[in-house]
């Protein structure tokens, strides 16, 4: 796992605020209403302690000045109530499109986000980050941001508020408060790194539901649920105790700042009964303080909770932002040109390691002339895929040079790249959809007739007929209602219909029976014409009729490098690795057909 670099809160609210400017008339509008209710309910306290005074001074009209003051607090209370309700439209409004645009963000980020980065980033850490911490930092924008500002607000306006109705009091009320402001500011700082830690391990529970519901299969074949139950509860009792140690200092952090605020109602009460019995100060007035001293203690518990809020969602923004942010060392060079029609790949003195300190390929040389059919052939874990994701650019060599026509890869346009160059890939990994759908992935604009012919070529036509829906079948996720060779058959159709100059066959047939194998490679032959095919096996069959054979081998240990190549003929006659893989699969053969 990679380290976490915490980035700073206001680095952090600087840009979750930047995705205000979008939408800057909904923003005034919303502020707007928000600075109404807030006028409201300032005005609410004044007018009821005016009528207290006037109640109090006047020995006649007192019915006019109830009725009076009654009607103007109703309507304003009208008003307030009317200000709050179009607030919470466009407050609901503008987050869901934020937090949509955020979304999106994230999407395009991961999607283009190299190999080397999902390597080491689980899925269900991204499920995660793109699930529940995106809902946190909604309510940045929906409590925090606009119910906290309105907070803050009414404790500047009150403030005003008591100064004019008189400064000895206000002083009074500022010094009964400030123990409250100051515990916030000494207990919110430590809140962001224990909510960072719960999210952290609640990644590791996401990952683990997520590789159980991917590898049912696997797990019941296994017999492993008692263990990966096992495996379950170990990680969400350690994200429960994560979860506790945060409750638990927020409980006693809200607690103190609100208990300290309380103590100044009845200490502005008792200053203000002391200011009115000198003459300072009116029973109405008194009055007014008092509600608003409650306004504001209402307030403060919503403060306390939004402190919390506020603290979830910057450690959750951090963990967005960490992705948003980080380089993509993988992109076009500002040179990107297009991929020649007719492509002649040259590869010299090619090396690469996942890790630098540790090279899974050395000093590879190979040369692929257009319309060849050519072979990397080898056993398991000789770097033949790692190759082909280099010529395809999820990697970049460490050293050394993929060139195609003279042109390096990095001056080749990365999409048309990858549309040249296509891959069918050991896993065929389809989607929860139609089989034309599937099929038309890459070409989503390709007629009934188009994908039909890509169907047939692959020799997929015909089995898809037999299927209740035909083409609209529905294969389910991964395509779990068709055998392997069918899935292999309609990820050939895919990569035909695209019509690439460069077909690469990763093991193809690795994962089916022998009949099955002869109608994959059946169709291969026929996808293959006309274009340049690389087919990475380790059987013999997949590749004795290519035009050559590079063949991979560990070096004492070591990186893979090539360690013989030519043709099938030449191959089997000279002692080494392909000869020896010939013999073990003549015998193996041999033997299968005597039992």
């Amino acid at each position: 796992m990679e380290t976490k670099q915490k980035n700073s809160t206001r680095l952090l609210i600087s840009w979750l605020l930047s995705y205000l400017k979008n939408y800057k008339r909904l923003a005034v509008s919303i502020v707007l209403l928000y600075l109404a209710v807030l006028a409201f309910e300032l005005a609410l306290p004044r007018i009821l302690g005016i009528i207290i005074d006037k109640i109090q001074s006047s020995t006649t009209n007192i019915d006019r000045y109830v009725l009076t003051g009654s009607i103007i607090y109703f309507g304003l209370t009208i008003l307030k109530s009317i200000s709050e309700f179009g607030r919470g439209i466009l407050n609901t409004k503008l987050n869901q499109l934020i937090i949509a645009n955020l979304r999106v963000d994230l999407f395009k980020k991961v999607a283009y986000m190299p190999f080397s980065f999902h390597d080491k980033t689980s899925s269900g850490e991204l499920i995660t980050r793109g699930c529940r911490d995106v809902e946190k930092i909604a309510a940045f924008y929906s409590q925090v941001m606009l119910v906290g500002g309105e907070a803050v607000l009414l404790l500047l306006g009150t403030a005003v508020m008591l100064v004019y109705l008189q400064p000895l009091l206000s002083i009074a009320a500022l010094l009964s408060i400030c123990p409250s402001i100051v515990a916030i500011v000494i207990f919110t700082g430590k809140l962001r790194p224990l909510w960072r830690k719960v999210d952290d391990t609640y990644d590791s529970v996401t990952n683990v539901v997520q590789e159980n519901v991917s590898g049912v299969r696997v797990v019941k074949a296994f017999n492993a649920q008692n263990r990966e139950e096992v495996k379950f509860e170990f990680r969400i009792n350690n994200f429960v105790n994560e979860l506790i140690k945060a409750v638990d200092y927020w409980t006693k952090f809200i607690m103190l700042p609100g208990t300290l605020f309380n103590v100044s109602i009845p200490v502005v009460f008792l200053a203000g009964c002391y200011l009115n019995s000198k003459g300072y100060l009116t029973v109405g007035s008194i009055t007014t303080a008092i509600l608003y001293l409650t306004n504001i203690s209402r307030r403060m518990r919503i403060i306390e909770h939004l402190i919390d809020v506020f603290q979830t969602s910057v450690a959750s923004a951090d963990r967005i932002y960490e992705i948003l942010t980080r380089e993509v060392d993988i992109k076009n060079s500002e040179k990107a040109g297009s991929f020649p029609s007719k492509p002649e790949i040259c590869i010299k003195d090619l090396t690469f390691g996942y890790e630098k300190e540790k090279p899974v390929l050395k000093n590879l040389n190979i040369s692929i002339p257009y319309g060849n059919n050519i072979a990397l052939f080898g056993k398991t874990g000789v770097g033949k895929s790692t190759l082909i994701k280099l010529l395809s650019r999820f990697y970049a060599p460490d050293s050394g040079s993929i060139k195609v026509n003279g042109i390096d890869l990095e001056n080749i346009d990365l999409h048309e790249l990858r549309r040249k160059i296509n891959i069918v890939f050991q896993e065929a990994f389809l989607f929860n959809s139609t089989i034309s759908e599937n099929i038309s992935f890459g070409l989503p604009d390709a007629s009934c007739e188009t994908i039909k012919e890509a169907a047939d070529a692959a020799s997929a036509h015909d089995f898809i007929e037999e299927l209740k829906d035909k083409y609209d079948t529905i294969i389910g996720e991964r395509g779990i209602s068709l055998s392997g060779g069918q899935k292999q058959r309609i990820s050939l159709a895919r990569a035909f219909i695209m019509k690439p100059p460069v077909l690469v066959l990763d093991d193809t047939t690795s994962a089916v029976d022998s009949i099955t194998e002869k109608e994959i490679r059946d169709a291969i032959n026929r996808i293959s014409r006309g274009r340049t095919t690389i087919i990475i096996s380790q059987r013999i069959t997949s590749v004795q009729n290519c035009d050559m054979i590079y063949v991979l081998d560990k070096q004492n240990g070591h990186a893979a490098g090539i360690v013989q190549m030519g043709k099938h003929e030449d191959l089997i006659s000279i002692p080494g690795v392909y000869q020896e893989v010939y013999f073990d699969q003549i015998l193996d053969a041999a033997d299968k057909k005597e039992a």
